[in-house]
């Protein structure tokens, strides 16, 4: 049984059928991105998707990019069997692996005949909070119609128009629109969305690719202590290619390799180190932050994962879904509104934000409630003495719980 599908086959893998005597066909439209995935959860929120995926950071390929010229980006893409069509297999229900007997069963001679348009689909970079949108086309080039039954993501952050059903006749075909919205978490995104037709039991997969990515980037987006190793490298480069100077690491100044800021000009592309082998498990930072001077980016926030900067508590009647306020360049003794997104709030509502900082300000907007989430717009004005980088935290309260996020921002006269 196989699964017409236009263009590269790549990514498409052994898949288990279920038990049900009912036939049905699935299609699951994944998004495959750089490294690891995972559709993010807030800090200090639990283990969350990201969290647990994200001690799958690539390492560091140290190769520079010469100055002025266009980084590269390397876009994994899951493994494929080697003539590039899916293996389908299924257990026999109460075939014993052990009696000798095949415990597998040939595949339905039912082939659904679909062409799926683009198979591949790339988001690119997106910025956090982006709204990005691309069209599949579901292709009927078999004989006789297909109907649609239903259509589920796996993640809120990724919606599709509807499709249930939709019957595709013969030769003709029907555009799915899919939608990304980009977290507020740097790095990659992991979601898929599934089709099921009627009468069919094949399940090949669309990928999809993307990156959340600010106009300076690094590789890995972030700094994975779960492993153990308290410093390594990274890249940090320009996606425009414009050379750029990185002015501080962690506040201190950058250890690059193989580059002289004395003596060379400025790159577009740079390898340096870090080291937190200064702190210990009660002062690691959550954030390593990256000054620099691109127009587009003054600061470049990394996750630094560790148990340490994980709320592992179960019991939480609501969680804050992003991970950080950062606010780029802003200027001092000037207020700055965010929107901050919370979850599961419920019943309960928010009805104070503070500082917790001497540095800056915050107070609490408006809250709009939207489902299952609630929007609180916030309102931070820093110091009027204040400038330099801004690293501080703010706490949103309610009824019976409240709980803490990081405010980051460059703050200029």
């Amino acid at each position: 049984m196989a699964v017409m599908l236009r263009g590269n086959d790549r990514g498409l893998g052994p898949r288990r059928l279920g038990r049900s005597p009912a036939i049905v066909g699935v299609v699951v439209l994944g998004i495959v991105v750089i490294g690891a995935g995972g559709c993010g959860g807030p800090a200090e929120q639990g283990t969350t998707a990201a969290d647990s995926e994200a001690g799958d950071l690539p390492a560091v390929t140290t190769s520079t990019t010469e100055p002025g010229s266009k980084p590269k980006v390397t876009l994994s893409a899951p493994a494929s069997v080697s003539d590039g069509q899916p293996v389908l297999r299924t257990k026999l229900d109460g075939a014993q692996a052990d009696g000798g007997e095949n415990t597998t069963r040939p595949a339905p001679t039912n082939t659904l005949r679909i062409e799926l348009d683009p198979q591949v689909v790339d988001f690119g970079y997106l910025n956090p909070k982006e709204v990005v949108r691309k069209t599949v086309e579901i292709r009927n080039v078999g004989d006789k119609p297909v109907k649609v039954l239903r259509a589920t993501s796996s993640c809120q952050c990724t919606t599709f128009s509807d499709v249930t059903g939709v019957v595709i006749p013969p030769g003709t075909s029907f555009p799915m629109e899919a939608q990304l919205v980009g977290r507020s978490m740097l790095g990659p995104m992991n979601t898929s969305i599934t089709l099921v037709f009627e009468g069919y039991d094949q399940s090949p997969a669309i990928q999809v690719r993307g990156e959340v990515a600010l106009a300076v980037k690094a590789t890995p987006w972030g700094l994975n202590l779960a492993r153990g190793d308290w410093s390594g490298q990274l890249v940090i480069e320009s996606l425009d290619g414009r050379p750029f100077n990185i002015l501080a690491t962690d506040r201190k100044p950058p250890s690059f390799i193989g580059f002289d800021p004395e003596l060379d000009e400025p790159h577009n592309s740079y390898v340096i180190e870090w080291d937190l082998t200064q702190y210990t498990e009660d002062t690691l930072p959550r954030w390593w932050l990256v000054e620099t001077d691109h127009p587009d980016c003054p600061i470049l926030d990394l996750w630094v994962r560790h148990i340490a900067n994980m709320d592992l508590s179960r019991d939480r009647p609501w969680r804050i879904e992003d991970r950080r306020v950062s606010l780029g360049e802003i200027r001092s003794g000037e207020p700055v509104d965010a929107a901050v997104t919370v979850l599961r709030l419920a019943g309960d509502t928010i009805h104070l934000v503070r500082s917790l900082s001497e540095d800056f300000d915050a107070e609490l907007l408006k809250v709009e409630r939207n489902g299952k989430e609630t929007k609180c717009t916030i309102r931070i004005t820093p110091n009027p003495r204040f400038q330099g980088l801004l690293y501080g935290r703010i706490e949103f309260m309610a009824n019976a719980y409240s709980q803490k996020l990081d405010v980051i921002a460059k703050v200029v006269e």
